[in-house]
């Protein structure tokens, strides 16, 4: 007994240098030096801090990994790499094993990284088929989960990845995630039921990790549906100041007898004549019918890609059906002053990739594809012949002027010399040819899809349209994106105040999820835009609206006038006492003498400060900051 003891022990008590030397695969303790190894099973093997391993996985094929040990002597852990040194997988426990499995994103060795302590250790190595391939580029995996799977994903900018995992809850408990590379945790789905789901839209281009995890580290069999593929815009959730139900065939109607009425609108389409064209438009590409004739006495289409469409709905009747009622009824457009659809899901779809996006002066706006004839622009000292792909947008100023930006982000500004522009649209299935004078035209951009916050060259373009005294350094820093806020306010007195607005800033003011930003860009907005102006005065005044919301936009009044500002809306509110309450609170709460000078004579009115000052805060702004879409009809 004590002859078959001994050896062991003098092992045991051997230095742990002394005892890596009785591991075959030494020295392995860098990538560089990683022994190279086939699938199988390492018994006693023997970790000193870092043990590598490279093990060629095929394509298609899943590596499986176990390491065995006892966590009393040394807490050891486990990682995989691909030949970049980019980490694709890990498994970080407090039992006595660590397993994983990986499906790499190609052919070829995978770095297997045994580390965290000194301690003897079992290591498993397995190759099975990961897989078939799914749809559009996607995968489908069928696979018993070792306690922690993964799956890289390459993603450029703007596309998305989807994971959807299918299993028994009965058989264990799955959760699902998506992980960058560094362990950052970007979208999680832990459940209860017998399927998790995860979504994620990459900003810029990255590897992330989509991780399949036990709850309590054992096996379970599952499927997995992975698909990367352009990004799913998110379901438009406001139309026509209303929030739209979440549900297919949960349809709003509000009657002129006030009446709110919820249904299935079944109308297969809506025709609208333009000014421009006659649109059929599928009712399921529909968010909203704006039939009050609150502008210039017509009627709307918004559809659910944003998109608005301007002038005479000539769909005499809807046909409804009705929860209490048995047969559909038909309701005149007559006694209708709005309707809105409920949210289908995944209704948006992708625009083309040569589409443009057009906004009128009207408002209306769209995603179609611009047609390029023989157009020149007129720099005054030469002629340039102008082609669609040189042309990143055009904004249009009025009597042919334009302003161009390029894909190089330069700008030109001339006279275009063209009567027409032909845009094509698909508003349903069938294509319909447009043709627009330039003067209809506020902004041409490259790339369609919704509204959304300017890019660079928009952004640079409206600068020079806004603010043609703008040292370079500053619009250069704005497009750049370097201290938004800062440099807003350093641009807002150099813009010339003036009454026509400017469609593509609303749409980036509007787009923009940064608020102290987008507080920011209001107050430029606000200086262009004289029927933005104008609606905050009215909110002022509407004693029935929310308090903090009417000091957001007194607030905003304040602001605007400051400096060089124009005062005349502070004006207009000041003549009823119930606004005049607010900006005077807020003046004198914020010790602006400046501009109670240039309000004292409305003080003589009979203003006495009932409810003292107040001067808003961060909340106040972001409730006008919220109610914007409201408030601009959008």
């Amino acid at each position: 007994m004590r002859r078959a003891v001994a050896p062991l022990l003098a092992l045991a008590l051997l230095p742990a240098a002394a005892r890596a030397q009785q591991d075959r695969f030494e020295p392995n303790q860098t990538r560089r030096t990683a022994a190279r190894i086939e699938p199988g099973d390492y018994k006693g093997l023997f970790c000193n801090d870092e043990d590598w391993y490279a093990v060629d996985v095929p394509a298609g094929q899943r590596l499986e990994v176990q390491v065995k040990f006892s966590h009393a002597q040394a807490d050891l852990e486990l990682e995989a790499q691909d030949g970049r040194g980019r980490v694709l997988a890990w498994s970080r426990g407090q039992k006595d094993e660590e397993a994983l499995a990986l499906v790499p994103l190609a052919a070829g060795p995978v770095y297997v990284r045994v580390h965290g302590g000194s301690a003897p250790y079992d290591l498993h190595l397995g190759v099975a088929p990961a897989g078939a391939r799914g749809p559009a580029g996607g995968r489908t995996a069928q696979a018993v989960c070792w306690g922690s799977d993964w799956y890289p994903v390459e993603v450029a900018a703007g596309q998305r990845v989807r994971a959807e995992l299918s299993f028994r809850h009965a058989d264990g408990d799955l959760d699902l995630g998506i992980l960058a590379a560094d362990g950052k945790e970007l979208a999680d789905s832990s459940g209860d039921d017998d399927r998790e789901e995860v979504t994620w839209t990459a900003r810029e281009a990255a590897l992330v990790l989509v991780h399949v995890r036990h709850v309590h580290r054992a096996r379970s069999p599952y499927t997995l549906r992975l698909e990367v593929g352009a990004a799913a815009a998110p379901d438009l959730a406001q139309v026509l100041r209303v929030e739209r139900p979440e549900g297919r065939g949960r349809d709003l109607l509000e009657l002129r007898s006030g009446d709110v009425l919820e249904g299935t609108v079944l109308n297969e389409s809506f025709t609208i004549v333009t000014a421009y064209a006659q649109l059929e438009v599928p009712a399921a590409r529909v968010a909203g019918l704006d039939l009050e004739r609150r502008v210039a006495d017509v009627e709307a289409i918004v559809t659910v890609d944003e998109d608005r469409f301007s002038g005479f709905i000539r769909t005499e009747r809807l046909r409804v059906k009705l929860p209490a009622l048995a047969e559909p009824v038909e309701i005149r457009r007559e006694r209708l002053v709005r309707v809105v659809f409920g949210r289908r899901g995944d209704e948006r779809r992708a625009p083309p990739l040569d589409g443009h996006r057009v906004v009128l002066h009207s408002g209306d706006e769209f995603t179609g594809r611009a047609r390029a004839g023989s157009w020149t622009l007129d720099l005054g000292f030469a002629a340039l012949p102008l082609a669609l792909d040189q042309v990143e947008s055009l904004a249009f100023e009025g009597e042919g002027v334009v302003s161009l930006v390029r894909p190089d982000r330069t700008v030109l500004r001339g006279r275009l010399d063209t009567e027409v522009i032909e845009v094509e649209l698909s508003p349903g299935d069938r294509p319909v040819v447009v043709r627009l004078h330039p003067d209809r035209l506020a902004f041409l951009r490259r790339g369609g899809g919704g509204a959304g916050a300017l890019g660079p060259a928009e952004l640079l373009q409206v600068l020079r349209q806004l603010a043609p005294a703008a040292p370079r350094a500053l619009v250069r820093e704005l497009t750049e994106g370097g201290a938004i806020v800062e440099r807003v306010n350093q641009l807002r007195p150099l813009v010339a105040v003036r009454e026509e607005g400017c469609p593509p800033l609303l749409r980036h003011v509007l787009a923009l999820d940064d608020r102290p930003a987008q507080y920011a860009w209001l107050q430029v907005l606000l200086r262009v835009d004289r029927p933005l102006r104008d609606r905050l005065v009215r909110l002022c005044g509407e004693d029935h609206e929310d308090r903090k919301l009417r000091l957001g936009a007194a607030q905003a009044l304040v602001d605007l006038a400051g400096g060089d500002g124009p005062v005349q809306p502070l004006e207009q509110v000041c003549s009823a006492p119930v606004g005049a309450e607010l900006v005077f609170g807020i003046i004198m709460a914020t010790n602006d003498d400046v501009l109670m000078q240039r309000l004292m004579p409305l003080m003589r009115g009979g203003w006495r400060g009932a409810r003292g000052a107040e001067a808003p805060g961060q909340r106040e702004k972001d409730l006008l900051l919220e109610a914007l879409p409201r408030l601009l009809d959008r």
